[in-house]
Order: C-alpha cells, then structure tokens, then sequence
C-alpha cells in the first residue's frame, strides 16, 4: 500500500513512524514548510514535498494537520481528482468536509494525546 502524509507534525510523525515500521511505503510527506516535511520524509523512506498539487498516485492520503487546515487543504486537493482513499485525524471535523476530495474518505481519529518526543503504542 502506497501512502502520502499530507502533515509532518505529531500526529503525522507518529503514524508514519508506525506505519513504516509495519512496512507500508510512504511515499511521499507534504508540509507547507518543506524542511518540516524533509525531517520526517527522511525517517520513513518518503518523498518531501510543499505543494499539495506534487502529490503522486497513493492508495491512501492521511491529512494529519490541525482542525483548522483541515478546510484549506482539502478545498487544494477537491480539484486534483485523488483516486486513492482519504482520510483525516480530526475528532472534531465532520467527515463531510472530505465529500469533494475523493469517493473513497474517513475519518482515523486515534484517541490519545501525541508528542513527538513521547514514544507511543499502537497495540491494544
């Protein structure tokens, strides 16, 4: 499976992190800040990137950024036509709000605080 990161912050860094170790291929790390998407972009094998519209063909596109750029970003990507499934981490931001950036959309609300410098399970 094929995944971009669209966020290179917590909650970003600590599901690439874990995906990675479970061998799924990130591919590529978006952040507006491309040195912020170089940092974890090089932990997990991935391309940097800080245009949304570089994003390549993925299976799945986690937008893991703040409540507030949720929108945003989401209005960048309705006219890319991603073909793979899309989700965000927000508990707070109706799942709604992915309707025009892919068929396939959810929500991954992982119920915990993160840190980046705080070292999390994943495991039940």
């Amino acid at each position: 499976m094929r995944i971009s990161l669209i966020g290179s912050g917590n909650v970003a860094t600590h599901l690439a992190n874990a995906l990675f170790v479970l061998e799924y291929k990130i591919v590529q790390v978006y952040s507006q800040t491309l040195q912020n998407a170089q940092v974890l972009a090089s932990q997990v094998g991935a391309t940097a990137i800080n245009q949304l519209t570089a994003l390549q063909a993925a299976d799945l596109y986690i937008i893991a950024v703040t409540d507030a750029a949720i929108a945003p970003i989401c209005n960048e990507l309705a006219p890319l036509e991603l073909k793979g499934a899309v989700v965000h981490t927000s508990g707070s931001t109706d799942i709604s709000i992915l309707k025009n950036v892919g068929s396939q959309h959810g929500v991954f609300y992982p119920l915990q605080t993160f840190s980046k410098t705080s070292n999390i399970s994943f495991k039940t």
